[in-house]
Parts: structure tokens; sequence; C-alpha cells
């Protein structure tokens, strides 16, 4: 079967670069490719003026903000799979995180670390959930103003695009790449590189490459950002248990059969040590590798079945 193939790239988009990769059957479908790469982008706007954190005016935040009472059935799915992930998480997972993103960033203009008492305080309040789903409604529990879907929304808008995607006529397959966040389907594989967080090129050689088919991938870390504090970068990733920077963990890619799915694993996961998030991932059947702060790397079975030379 003859098909053409384009790639799109659009930046800035959710806050970093979208890359739309589409095949279609046929030669010479360039215009309806391009047609449709210019729609998915479109729905992606839509999406991101709804699950927005940064936009005071997105839905989520005057949602938040207890000025907006009757959410989306998108919001309400990602509010949804918020509140499932925080309680099945046992913690590692909470939508209130971002409060202590906050405090390390005052902490390094302040040149130390956060004060042990106010850092267990505010461990104690983001593990209280903001909202809760009672029968499909999502129920807020007092102002959720200090809430992000961060560690969703960007995962969960690519699964709506590669939906989009797929329903489109002539479509074979398609893969959206949203700043990392991977999601492909229909025919064939598609070789994903991952970067090596060693390496500060963005040119550099990938660490591996692995197949992907109709799945998700997300990868996670704190090797190129952190905290500056007395001279020692300490990782932007914080464990929501205790508050402290996960600094033994270089990086952490998760395969799943969603990019939203994936992007919550390696958020869980990642605030464990390597050898502990393995296990965890190989209990549940997941492709999971785990690079160490020391250079170390680490991969379930399931990851291994995935790499190509």
């Amino acid at each position: 079967m003859s098909t053409t193939r384009i790639s799109d790239r659009y930046e800035p988009l959710l806050g970093t670069v979208v890359e739309i990769d589409l095949e279609l059957e046929g030669v010479g479908p360039e215009s309806e490719a391009d047609s449709l790469s210019i729609a998915i982008v479109d729905e992606i706007v839509r999406l991101q003026s709804i699950l927005s954190s940064v936009d005071p005016d997105s839905e989520f935040s005057r949602w938040c903000r207890g000025v907006h009472s009757d959410p989306s059935p998108e919001l309400v799915a990602v509010l949804t799979l918020a509140s499932d992930w925080q309680r099945r998480s046992q913690g590692r997972f909470t939508p209130a995180a971002g409060r202590l993103s906050r405090l390390w960033r005052a902490a390094e203009r302040a040149g130390r670390e956060p004060d042990p008492g106010e850092l267990a305080t505010v461990v104690a309040d983001i593990a209280r959930p903001r909202w809760s789903i009672i029968e499909g409604v999502p129920v807020g529990h007092g102002d959720a103003i200090d809430c992000t879907l961060n560690a969703l929304a960007k995962g969960w808008i690519a699964d709506r695009a590669l939906d989009m995607a797929l329903t489109a006529d002539g479509v074979v397959s398609a893969t959206i790449n949203a700043g990392g966040d991977i999601v492909t389907g229909g025919l064939g594989d598609r070789h994903i590189g991952i970067e090596d967080p060693a390496t500060p090129w963005d040119n550099a050689a990938p660490l591996t490459t692995i197949a992907l088919r109709d799945a998700g991938l997300a990868t996670s870390g704190g090797a190129r950002r952190g905290f500056l504090i007395d001279g020692v970068l300490r990782s932007h990733v914080l464990d929501p248990r205790t508050g402290r920077p996960v600094d033994h963990l270089a990086s952490i890619s998760v395969v799943a059969p969603s990019a939203a799915e994936a992007d919550a694993l390696a958020t869980v996961l990642g605030v464990e040590p390597a050898v502990d998030a393995i296990a965890e991932a190989t209990a549940s059947g997941l492709a999971c590798l785990v690079v160490t702060a020391e250079g170390q790397v680490l991969a379930t079975e399931e990851w291994r079945r995935l790499e190509v030379s």
C-alpha cells in the first residue's frame, strides 16, 4: 500500500513543542494531511484553554476558584483521573504538588533549604484531596487554587489528538509528541529514542531506542532542571510524601496504553528508589526504564522486549 507521510512541528504549544506525524493512504494527499494537522492543533488549543493551570481564565482555573460550577465533560474526565491517581498512588501523586515547588523555589531565592516545620506543614496539607467525584460529578473540598493538572493534562491532550487523527478518513497511522509525552496508533511501529540524561546536547545520540505501537510513553526526571541552593543543584522532582527532592533519579520512562497513564505512572514511580520502581513496574507488567543519578541503567523485561538496535 502506498502512503504519504507528513511531520509538522508547532511551537509554542502546551508550553512546549508539539510534533504531529501523520501517515495517509495513497500518494499525494499532502494538503489533506496538512489540513488535519491544523485541525488537531486547533483542538489542542481548545483543550488547553480548558485544562491549563497557568491561564487564570481557563475552565480549570475558574473551577478551582469556585466561579465555574458546571465543568465540561473534558474537565470532568481529567479531574476524575487526577482523583483516581491520588487515591491509587498512596500519596505519590497529588494535584496540589505545585505548593512544594513554590516552597523550594522560594528556598532557592533565599539560598537555604525550606524550614523543616514549614515543609512538614505543606506536606500534610497537599495530601488532602481537593475534590472528590460523586456520582460522576466533581465536588470541591474548599479552595483548590493551589492545584494543577500538569502531571496528566499534557498526556491526556496528546491522547485526544491521536484519537482525532485516527478517526479521520484515510489515516493509516499517527504519532503525537507533546514535549516528550508520546502516543502512537495505527499500523506499524514507531521507533522512539530515549534521551540520555547525562548528555546536555539536544543532538546527542539516544540512550536507547524502543519500538512503540498503539501505546503511550512518558519520561520524567530531574537531570536538567532543579533548585540551586548553596551551590548544589537539587532535583525539581519532589516527593509529595516527604517534600524532599528526588535526587537519586536522573530519569524514568514508562510505556502504558495511553500517554496520560504513562504520564501518571512516571510521576508515581519516579519518586521511588530505582530498584523499587523497577520492582513495582515489573509486578504491574509495565515497560519501564530508570537511570539513576550515578548513571546506572535499570529496565524491566517488558522494556527490554521493546528495545531495537
